[in-house]
């Protein structure tokens, strides 16, 4: 204020340093503020606001800043719609790792507890990564390098939209982990009945496999129809989630996940049983309203009737799994299964016979083990009295 002369000196100096930067197409001449404490210049850069070069140019103009200081005694400041951008996308993309994180572990362990399994929920998860990169990279394929862009109606190639991959991740993770409960917890009911992996899948494929091809082609046409839209905002949200539908229920859904389970078998629903004792246990196919005897009502009938059985059991259809004969009737550690003997084999085929469905034994011998607080290595006994607590 005291030196105007010198103060137009060195604004034209620092004009001049910004002019000289590179990607910068047109500055205009600084203007003073009224209390000349405040001078403003306009930088155009030579490409759009959503290219790498200008992107480039907002942090050479950040960095100019100490320069400004030291030499002239200014400080500078860059604003404007362009620099807002890229400071969003900055922060967006800082926060995806923890996002994409969160949500995928978090989805891990619920589906652990449903389904009782280390695997399926990893491959759940694994196959919503592979559809997700899968989506990211078609999308980049289109709008940047310009495959097909002429079937889109794009009329020109550029960086995608900051907030796309956030909105892609969110809403593509709900629909994945949809098609992979409709699928897998009608393979997984299926194989507690009858512990045939094999047949199961192709229960759970040709009975849910509907269902999700018609929830995904739904979906698919609401995101596509987005498309013919002229703002390219939207028509690279359309083509993104419509895409990513397709390929994670045809691709992943429909054929990785049914095949990855049919590779791994009995493998697949494997749970180690300490985890099996800690985790909570939910029951998504309904099966604990069905009506069956409780172990306390099977105990006051045998009280009111004077009998007494050395062991009690609750036995309800469900399907028996991983039974093989053995010289004991003994608790498995290491699998989420019982043993049983010559004797107990006869009781149950003779049973099976009887039933419409098999029976599941080893929820029946847990609960009595819990009840009792039996030794997980604490023969059962007395086991002739099944037959006549089976409902």
């Amino acid at each position: 204020k005291d030196d105007p002369q010198g103060l137009q000196q060195d604004l034209q100096s620092v004009y001049k340093d910004i002019k000289d930067k590179k990607n910068v197409d047109i500055v205009t001449p600084p203007q003073m503020s009224k209390d000349n404490d405040y001078a403003l210049m306009v930088v155009i850069p030579k490409q759009g606001p959503n290219a790498e070069s200008t992107n480039d140019l907002v942090h050479d103009l950040r960095d100019y800043h100490k320069d400004a200081q030291d030499k002239y005694g200014f400080k500078t400041e860059i604003s404007g719609q362009s620099v807002i951008n890229i400071d969003m996308s900055k922060k967006l993309n800082e926060a995806i790792p923890l996002f994409a994180t969160v949500i995928v572990v978090l989805a891990f362990f619920l589906l652990m507890i449903v389904f009782r399994s280390i695997l399926i929920p990893l491959k759940a998860v694994l196959g919503f990564v592979l559809s997700l990169m899968a989506t990211l990279g078609f999308t980049t394929l289109v709008m940047q390098d310009g495959f097909m862009k002429g079937l889109f109606g794009i009329e020109t190639t550029g960086s995608m939209l900051a907030f796309l991959p956030v909105i892609t991740i969110g809403i593509l993770f709900g629909l994945a982990m949809d098609y992979e409960v409709f699928l897998m917890s009608r393979i997984h009911e299926e194989y507690s009945k009858t512990g045939d992996n094999d047949y199961s899948i192709k229960v759970g494929l040709k009975e849910s496999g509907p269902v999700i091809v018609a929830a995904a082609l739904i979906m698919f046409s609401v995101f596509f129809a987005f498309v013919f839209q002229e703002d390219v905002m939207i028509k690279s949200m359309g083509m993104a989630l419509a895409f990513g539908v397709l390929f994670d229920a045809f691709v992943v859904r429909m054929m990785l996940i049914p095949a990855l389970t049919k590779l791994f078998g009995k493998g697949s629903w494997y749970l180690p049983a300490w985890l099996n004792r800690i985790i909570p246990r939910v029951d998504i196919e309904g099966h604990a309203l069905e009506k069956y005897k409780t172990v306390e009502s099977q105990e006051s009938e045998a009280k009111d009737s004077k009998e007494t059985y050395d062991t009690t059991f609750k036995v309800y259809p469900q399907g028996v799994t991983n039974v093989s004969k053995h010289q004991d009737v003994h608790w498995q550690d290491d699998a989420r299964s019982i043993v049983l003997d010559d004797k107990t084999m006869a009781l149950y085929q003779e049973v099976k016979q009887q039933s419409a469905s098999s029976l599941f034994l080893y929820d029946a011998l847990m609960d009595y083990q819990n009840k009792h607080q039996l030794n997980s290595k604490q023969q059962v006994t007395n086991i002739e009295q099944l037959n006549k607590n089976i409902e």
